[in-house]
């Protein structure tokens, strides 16, 4: 468990798995509602990672829901929220939640951009949603996507954009993404900013690369990088039921490049029983420097 103090900030970023309520459920869209025992294990797993943000994906319920859960589960602990409808056709949804005061919330689902080729035209997924915090008097961004699965969908399904070649959606979303923070943080020079979520794609894949290293404007940093592959796993699957897909680090957190000496310390939370409870994803956190300068040899 990370602990935040003095000039810190804990960000943590989960994919929390169908988070459905009961009235949320369709046995049509194998929607089912998500059962007590992996809420509170949810609840348990959030509460010992020491995040102060955490960033939020599949969350397929309402606002009003997001907010009482952690108003009983966690309560006083996460008292802001940001949260918007995203393109899924399923009601998949992304949002922020935090310790701390969020001061503007961004949504860019309905941003256009091309697919990975260049070709055509699409949209997020999901959502690449924004959250201004401010921590301690001090600003902050948080960036939070659910990039398009991996699995193949009929080729103009517009619930799953990218159709029969998932990849080429990825990609476009990952090039959107870069070119929406530069666009946006090119405003606040130096401020801190993360760009977390369920990429779907491991550090070193296209989408992901996209992002990290842009064709312009600033690289940026995942911050499990340097860990062994087995440290890096957020997705700790099962090839045989999981479409064959080995476990891979498909979540992460990044942070620019010029701001890479902020990072203290980051992992993966894997607490025993609790996180294979709460969810098929394994939740990220980093623990970053706010207001200190970077130190010259």
């Amino acid at each position: 468990m990370i602990e935040s103090s003095g000039s810190h900030v804990v960000v943590g970023t989960y994919n929390v798995k169908n988070w459905f309520a009961p009235e949320d459920s369709s046995v049509e869209l194998g929607k089912r509602p998500k059962p007590p025992r992996e809420l509170d294990s949810l609840a348990q797993n959030i509460a010992r990672s020491g995040a102060d943000v955490v960033t939020l994906q599949e969350v397929g319920t309402s606002e009003a829901n997001v907010k009482n859960f952690f108003d009983t589960k966690l309560p006083g602990k996460f008292p802001y929220l940001a949260y918007k409808e995203t393109n899924d056709g399923r009601g998949i949804h992304v949002a922020v939640a935090s310790r701390y005061p969020i001061t503007n919330v961004v949504s860019h689902a309905a941003e256009h951009f091309p697919f990975g080729d260049g070709t055509g035209e699409t949209h997020f997924s999901r959502d690449l949603l924004r959250a201004d915090v401010d921590v301690k008097g001090i600003p902050m961004t948080v960036y939070t996507t659910h990039a398009k699965s991996r699995r193949t969908y009929a080729a103009n399904d517009p619930a799953h954009p990218g159709g029969n070649d998932p990849s080429n959606q990825r990609i476009g979303e990952g090039n959107a993404i870069a070119n929406i923070v530069a666009r946006e943080m090119k405003e606040f020079p130096g401020r801190l900013y993360v760009v977390t979520g369920d990429m779907n794609d491991g550090t070193m894949d296209k989408s992901v690369q996209a992002v990290i290293n842009p064709k312009v404007g600033e690289k940026r940093f995942d911050t499990l990088e340097g860990k062994s592959e087995d440290e890096r796993r957020t997705w700790p699957a099962d090839p045989k039921k999981a479409n064959g897909h080995e476990p891979e680090q498909f979540d992460h957190i990044l942070v620019p490049q010029g701001q890479k000496w902020r990072l203290v310390d980051s992992h993966v939370v894997d607490l025993p029983v609790v996180s294979k409870t709460a969810s098929d994803h394994l939740e990220i956190v980093a623990d970053f420097k706010l207001n200190d300068q970077p130190s010259h040899m």
